[in-house]
């Protein structure tokens, strides 16, 4: 379909913090795509990572957005 997927190698530090904002409070129904199309209104948004549970795949509510610039 029309989903972003991000493939970034293990040993990679690909952490920027003047480009990555933290979102917190993020609705549990929310998904990337929309997160995406919500934020790219500011900037163009290179990738969305919704913090979900390990062991139950659940969103925990919060996201880090990384903007190109």
């Amino acid at each position: 379909g029309n989903r972003h997927l991000q493939v970034s190698l293990a040993t990679k530090k690909d952490k920027d913090f003047k480009t990555t904002v933290f979102v917190g409070n993020v609705d549990f129904k929310a998904d990337e795509e929309k997160l995406r199309a919500f934020f790219s209104s500011f900037g163009e948004v290179e990738n969305v990572r919704l913090v979900r549970d390990s062991l139950t795949h659940k969103p925990k509510g919060f996201c880090f957005v990384h903007f190109v610039d």
